[in-house]
């Protein structure tokens, strides 16, 4: 560049990608005239494509480029399991490299888990989230210091309703003169609670399951 042009600061990108679906970005700014700068959070064995350009008085200059290819053996991507645990609460748990600290990334759609994703960190391998309730959400963990690495597959979450809900596929199964078997389902799908039954008996006895005055046994079975 010209010496006499007036050099104000000096823009550096870097662009990587850990799979064919999202590239992503990193925006260095430097102010005056400095001409170096160590990048660190890096990931081993992944290609950088870096470009930079120059401010100055009279505009922005062309682009310059380069690609480096760091050393080392790529960490693998952690392996993700998340699940609801209340109207409010998504359990986390996932497998991946040990003395690092990760992220854990959710949203309600793939553009804001992407774009503007809501997060929190934890040097362990699990992690209890509080997210808003009646809601649907998609959940992804990465390791983020020491390095950036590829990130878990996302994992969708659909968070338990709110239990004031009804009962859901109230039916009778047998009816006869003086009693109906009657069976329910909970308001929200749990999969370690079976299907809720009850013996309801009409006049003169007393049909207590209808006034939900009823006797559950071990396995859920509503006598």
């Amino acid at each position: 560049m010209n010496g006499d042009i007036k050099v104000n600061g000096y823009v550096v990108n870097l662009f990587w990608s850990f799979d064919a679906h999202k590239q992503e970005k990193k925006t260095l700014n430097f102010q005056g005239s400095s001409v170096s700068h160590k990048v660190s959070n890096l990931t081993a064995h992944t290609s950088y494509e870096i470009s930079a350009w120059a401010k100055t008085d009279l505009g922005d200059s062309p682009l310059a480029f380069e690609h480096v290819l760091t050393r080392g053996i790529r960490p693998p991507a952690p392996s993700l399991k998340a699940k609801a645990i209340n109207q409010t609460a998504v359990e986390c748990t996932w497998t991946g490299p040990k003395n690092v600290v990760y992220g854990i990334f959710y949203a309600t759609s793939f553009l804001d888990l992407y774009r503007n994703p809501r997060s929190v960190t934890t040097s362990l391998h699990n992690k209890t989230v509080i997210v808003n309730k009646d809601e649907q959400y998609l959940f992804l963990v990465r390791v983020v210091i020491p390095y950036q690495g590829p990130s878990s597959d996302y994992v969708v979450v659909k968070m338990i309703p709110d239990s004031r809900l009804p009962p859901r596929h109230l039916h009778a199964v047998q009816i006869g003169k003086t009693s109906a078997v009657i069976k329910w389902e909970s308001p929200y799908d749990s999969p370690d609670q079976d299907l809720v039954s009850g013996k309801a008996c009409s006049p003169p006895c007393l049909c207590l399951a209808c006034f939900g005055y009823v006797e559950c046994s071990g396995k859920g079975q509503v006598v």
